[in-house]
């Protein structure tokens, strides 16, 4: 393959698989490699991956494709269908379509600037389109400015970052194929960060704004794939994707009102309150270890929100800092955002049944600590705007509020202790409370 940037002289790469007189050469230049990125201050590769060792499985397994131009090796690969488990949370536009992984792209320090790398990349590419395959996915170090130019120059897009030994790697996928992704159907719900649209007869997908910050959203994602097998009623995640530069998960198709919708229409507190605890109870009886501890989510948003309410006062923070310690501890599955609008009557013969939806504050911790944040959500988020009567709405909150703590066998002295935190961290959370 010929390979011509401006001012760059023309090189011509042969490309072919290693075999095991290579070895010597091919770990000579893989070392070279990381020299050089040593030299620049990229701490990519080291000497546990990729050594020797590493390549002489990659060669054993007639994986590993060499670049090579007057029969010195120039550059080296590897692609497979092989991936880390941190590629789950990509959001990746090709959902759905055939892919192919590239690993230990390689050019040698003495052909670097040269072409070479894009000439290897656009071999690789003619590779997997003949073989019928509709993608390539690849993770690169976040702190290499050479290769995320490469990749970006060739036309990979970020779709999500991966946490590995080294440090931040971002994933990026380049769609070979005509084929696309299908489009969402019809939009059945809007909401203040994301829009739900059909997906299929079973499935939804939840459209995060544009703009919405991966971070977050693979957050959430992470969070459903952690409570997926556990048992209460939910509907599950299938995946994380990209559409249109927005970010989306898939869930399973839920169908029907939700409780407040259907409290504010009937007015029939009891339903509300006893609907709500009957499902929280459930969902309280669950133990999830992966999920965050629940003072790591309280002192996050304490000490922004102390910042952003301008708490100079050192002592002031140190005294949160001390609360939040010496909280009750607790393993039970908290979902930190339980309020009936984050419910769903199923209308569905499938379905009957409550339906707990958002899953992007999970937490580990009391049974108290997610009781009080409920009372916090349905007694003490402003009321909006455009509400009439404002009055009569902050004694029907309160009133639900008291009959779910009924219903719960909780009483407000029980949760005491978390309430004044929460609504500190409310004001990290939601900024205009």
């Amino acid at each position: 393959m010929n390979d011509k940037i401006k001012g760059v002289p023309m090189i011509n790469l042969l490309f072919r698989k290693a075999v095991p007189e290579d070895l010597n050469e091919v770990t000579a230049m893989y070392l070279a490699a990381i020299c050089e990125m040593r030299r620049n201050g990229i701490e990519q590769w080291d000497e546990i991956y990729p050594n020797r060792s590493t390549l002489e499985n990659d060669i054993t397994a007639d994986q590993l494709m060499l670049g090579l131009t007057d029969n010195v090796i120039a550059s080296a690969y590897v692609l497979n269908h092989e991936f880390d488990t941190e590629y789950t949370f990509g959001a990746f536009e090709g959902h759905g379509l055939t892919f192919t992984v590239i690993h230990r792209l390689c050019v040698s320090p003495a052909f670097q600037n040269k072409g070479v790398g894009s000439a290897t990349l656009r071999f690789i590419e003619e590779q997997v389109l003949e073989q019928g395959i509709d993608s390539i996915r690849l993770d690169a170090f976040s702190k290499n400015p050479y290769a995320l130019k490469m990749y970006d120059r060739q036309g990979y897009r970020k779709a999500g970052t991966a946490n590995l030994r080294k440090g931040e790697f971002l994933l990026m996928e380049k769609i070979l194929s005509a084929k696309r992704m299908a489009a969402p159907g019809a939009c059945v719900g809007k909401g203040n960060t994301a829009d739900i649209h059909l997906w299929d007869d079973h499935k939804v997908i939840k459209l995060l704004h544009t703009g919405y910050p991966y971070c977050n959203v693979r957050t959430e994602y992470s969070n459903s794939l952690a409570i997926n097998h556990l048992d209460f009623p939910k509907p599950k995640s299938y995946a994380l994707i990209t559409y249109e530069q927005r970010y989306g998960i898939i869930y399973d198709r839920i169908e029907g009102e939700n409780l407040l919708d259907n409290c504010l229409r009937t007015f029939d507190l009891a339903f509300c309150a006893g609907t709500m605890a009957k499902l929280h109870k459930k969902i309280l009886s669950n133990h999830c270890n992966t999920l965050p501890d629940y003072k790591e989510f309280l002192r996050c948003h304490a000490e922004k929100a102390a910042k952003k309410l301008s708490f100079n006062d050192e002592d002031i923070r140190i005294k949160i800092t001390e609360r939040i310690a010496l909280l009750p501890e607790g393993d039970n599955l908290c979902h930190g955002d339980f309020h009936p609008g984050n419910i769903i009557i199923a209308s569905s013969d499938d379905n009957a049944g409550t339906y707990i939806i958002d899953f992007m504050n999970l937490c580990r911790g009391p049974v108290l600590y997610d009781i009080a944040r409920t009372v916090n959500l349905i007694q003490y988020t402003p009321v909006p705007k455009d509400t009439q009567d404002i009055s009569s709405m902050l004694a029907f909150k309160k009133a639900l509020a008291d009959k779910y703590l009924e219903q719960m066998n909780t009483t407000r002295e029980d949760i005491a202790v978390y309430m004044d935190l929460i609504s500190l961290c409310r004001q990290n959370e939601c900024p205009d409370m």
